[in-house]
This record gives C-alpha cells, structure tokens and sequence, in this order.
C-alpha cells in the first residue's frame, strides 16, 4: 500500500473519531443555506447523505469505465494510451538496468507489462534479470504470470520453454531448430531472438547473428548498449572469419558507429598483416591515428614490415606533435633500426626508455647492441630487463 493512502485512511480515521466523539456528545443540527433555500438537518442525515451521494458517484464513475472502452474510438484511445506509458515503463527499467538497478528495473518492466497488450516479453525480461541476480522466487512468480495468459499467447510462451528445455539438453540442434521455428510464426519474439543471437556468435554464424541483432534492436528488450556490444561481437566475428580477399569490402561495409572502434580496427589491422596487406594496414592506421590518438596503434604501425622510409617520415610527423610519447620514441627507434641508421636508433631507444617505455625498449637497445657488437652494453640492457622482470 502506498504512502499516500496510508495518510488518507488515516486522515479519515481521525475525522471519524472526532465526528463520532462531537455526535456522541450531541448530535446538533446542519444548516445548508443558498440563495433564498435553506436546509436544516441533523448530522446523522447529512453524514448518511454524503455516503449515499459519495457511493453513487463511484458507481457512476466505475459504469462510465465500463462503458466508455466499448466504444471503438474510446477503446483506442485507452488503449494507446496504456501502451504509451507501458513504453515509457520500459525505456526506464532499460535505464535502470544500465544503471545497475537491476531490481528497479524488474519493478518498473513488471509495471509495463500490467499495461502493455504485449506484456509476455517484459515478464519474460524480468524474469531473465531476476534469474541473473539470483532471485529464483521472483523468476518463478515473472513465469507463472506468463501462463496466466489468454489462449493466444500462452502456446508462445510454451514453445519458447521447450525450445530452451531442449538447449539445455545433450542435443542442442533440436533446440536451436525450435527456436527458429518459433520465429517463423512470431518474428518479435524479443526472448527467442536473444537466445539464438547467442548461439549464433557461439558458433560463428555471424552473419546470421547479424540479421537477428537487427530485429532485435528494433525491441525494447535489450538495452542499446547490449545491442551493440552484440553487433560488436558479430563484426569482430566476420572481420577474423574473413578471407584475404574479402577483408576490405567487408571493411567498407561496417556501419559508421563501429568505424573507429578500437577492438575492429585492431581485429582488421592484424587480419591485414596475417594476409600480407602491409600497405593498406598502414594506411589504415594512419587514417585511424588522424581520427583519435593511441599510443597503442603507434606500436603495431611500427611492427608492420613496409617501407620503411614513410613510416620513418610518419613517425617523425607524429613525433613532433607528441614529443614525450614514449611508444612513439620506441616506434621511431624500431624503424631506424630496421634501416640501418643504428645511431639514430639508439638515440631513440634511449629516449624511450627515460619516457617510461620499459621492458621492450631494453631489449630493442640490448639486440641494437648486439647488432653492433657492443657486448658489454648488450650484456647492461639484458641485466636491466631481468631486474624489471624479476621486480614484477
């Protein structure tokens, strides 16, 4: 029961028990005056009026709530307007759950399903997250909701169950092809349609999984962020499935949103080197390094076998906007290394290590040194990577 009707059936009660303590007293008398009418009555009449005037007016209100949606128009207005607020319900579970609110959002999606036409796939919703924090009695309450459907929408609900009955079994195609069944004839099966996106990444049916996702976004199911994190997984899935021949195309049909995240560009950037595309790796990382700066990227550029001219030219230009970037001094002195000019590269090598490079700057200058034949200067720089290890 709320706070706000706690207060009233108290404020009533302390009304009651004074009117009752006045009238035990004596009765008196009510004057109703307007204009020239008046009406005098004692308090026994004008309390029991007011029952009777205050129940005929429930009754009448609750025959117009009646009425009023057996009208087509009044119907859909009532209609719309239940599905509006079940919308707004979900959108902030949604937040809610993206929040961390997990039991505020099971609240507020159980509230849209008492308004929602639809209500099976935000029961089904709660019920998931009610499941994932370990409110197993919350979770069978959400399920016995769901039976408690008319005709037409417990078979979903059942089919749905034994689709993930038979998941759960030794033969998991059977429940996979149950699921896909169940999507024939119901296509926004939100529940479904999560399930087999699962296993489609599990599997590496990426493209499949993709199709799904794209329905699958369209729900208020899903968080936008889970959605993505989806569509991420998927992408990442084809990017590594890719042929050598198929990875730009594949590249240039990425949504915009996931251009430049960093998990794809380094997925397609590492797919390029294995297939031996060092020029368009290279170039790819410099677009990518225009866009937003990772000392991180800096580092593979530097690993990848090109010309080494232009990324000498490159990390310089770069350089000179970060000077006391210590990948990038690491980088610049891995290439000059690569050329040959081993002064420049230990003059690098060595900036890097004052800039905090560590452990692979070491051995870039202890193998510079032996290339050199500096022994002594090698055998420094070994003993300096074996105190850090040992120091870890």
């Amino acid at each position: 029961m709320s706070t706000i009707r706690v207060a009233l059936l108290l404020l009533v009660f302390v009304i009651a028990t004074l009117l009752g303590t006045v009238i035990a007293f004596g009765p008196g008398y009510l004057t109703i005056v307007v204009g020239p009418w008046e009406l005098r009555t004692s308090i026994w009449v004008a309390l029991l009026a007011i029952v009777v005037v205050t129940v005929a007016v429930l009754y009448v209100i609750k025959l117009i709530k009646i009425m009023l949606p057996r009208n087509s128009k009044v119907a859909a207005w009532f209609q719309a307007k239940r599905a509006a607020s079940a919308n707004q319900q979900v959108l902030r579970a949604l937040d809610e759950e993206a929040n961390g609110n997990v039991i505020e959002a099971i609240r507020l999606l159980m509230a849209a399903g008492a308004q929602s036409p639809n209500p099976i796939v935000y029961y089904l919703r709660a019920c998931d997250l009610a499941e994932r924090i370990g409110a197993n009695e919350k979770a069978s309450e959400l399920r016995a909701k769901v039976v408690e459907f008319s005709a037409d929408k417990a078979p979903v609900y059942h089919s749905y169950q034994n689709a993930l009955s038979a998941l759960d079994s030794d033969d998991k195609q059977v429940g996979i092809r149950k699921l896909r069944r169940l999507l024939e004839q119901h296509p926004h099966c939100a529940p479904a349609l999560a399930r087999l996106i699962e296993y489609c990444l599990a599997s590496g049916d990426w493209v499949a999984a993709q199709d799904y996702i794209a329905i699958l976004e369209r729900l208020t199911y899903v968080t936008a962020d889970e959605t993505q994190d989806l569509a991420l997984r998927s992408w990442i899935g084809r990017l590594k499935a890719a042929s050598p021949e198929g990875l730009a195309a594949l590249w240039r049909n990425l949504p915009k949103e996931f251009r430049h995240e960093s998990q794809l560009v380094e997925v397609y950037v590492d797919a390029l080197i294995a297939s031996d595309q060092a020029s368009v790796a290279c170039r790819e990382l410099e677009n990518q390094l225009k866009h937003s700066w990772r000392s991180a990227w800096v580092g593979t550029y530097g690993r990848i076998e090109f010309d080494s001219t232009h990324q000498i030219k490159q990390v310089e230009k770069w350089l000179a906007k970060h000077p006391n970037d210590a990948v990038l001094a690491l980088t610049l002195g891995r290439l000059q290394k690569r050329q040959g000019n081993n002064e420049v590269a230990a003059q690098q090598l060595e900036r890097a290590v004052q800039y905090g490079a560590g452990i692979d700057a070491e051995l870039e200058m202890a193998e510079l040194h032996v290339q050199t034949g500096a022994s002594e200067l090698a055998l420094h720089a070994m003993a300096n990577v074996k105190e850090k290890l040992a120091s870890r």
